[in-house]
């Protein structure tokens, strides 16, 4: 196999986005990307620091609500899907991540576990996806939305089971990849790789 360092990994990447998505063994593997492979180190700290912009903060949460009703998620299903990825961790610290000579862009958001398979809501799995995927901040001020959403020539790395609360990430994993099939089929979902 070939040598991966940053110039073949810039390369292979381009100009598309890889994010990371879920517990503490996937901040290793975004680690070991951004510090190991993409030489990031002097960057990383300063374009990845915390930024508590997200869904404790009114205006954010306010935010994101309105983009959860506007992709089509009902008033129910949003308010559950941002007081979930609370609980799970999830946006709870936006990471810039790190961007590559040439054009691409590396980062992670931070997910712990996966709503309950059992949920009332059959459209919150999608709407905590939805977040995750299409909905971002930018810029100094981080007031920018959609600044990182991906799109289908994406890639995506999951990786959760970690903090299975529920012991169901057997009936978990169906749900996201039915709602995976479904935005891929319409031109918007990442490439998946879990």
């Amino acid at each position: 196999l070939p040598l991966l360092t940053n110039d073949s990994f810039a390369a292979a990447l381009g100009r598309r986005k890889l994010r990371f998505i879920g517990d503490s063994v996937t901040w290793d593997h975004f680690n070991y990307v951004g510090r190991c492979i993409m030489g990031c180190n002097s960057r990383l700290d300063l374009n990845s620091r915390h930024r508590r912009l997200t869904l404790k903060d009114a205006r954010y949460r306010e935010a994101w609500r309105n983009e959860l009703l506007a992709a089509g998620y009902s008033n129910f299903t949003a308010d559950t899907a941002i007081f979930f990825m609370r609980l799970a961790n999830a946006k709870e610290h936006v990471f810039e991540g790190c961007d590559t000579e040439r054009g691409g862009h590396v980062d992670i958001r931070s997910l712990n576990y996966l709503p309950n398979s059992k949920t009332r809501d059959p459209d919150l799995m999608g709407a905590v996806l939805h977040g995750l995927l299409y909905i971002g901040f930018a810029g100094p001020s981080g007031h920018q939305l959609n600044s990182r959403s991906m799109g289908p020539a994406d890639i995506v790395v999951m990786n959760l089971g970690l903090h299975d609360k529920q012991r169901d990430l057997h009936k978990q994993i169906p749900m996201v990849l039915e709602w995976w099939k479904r935005e891929r089929a319409a031109g918007r979902a990442p490439r998946l790789l879990w």
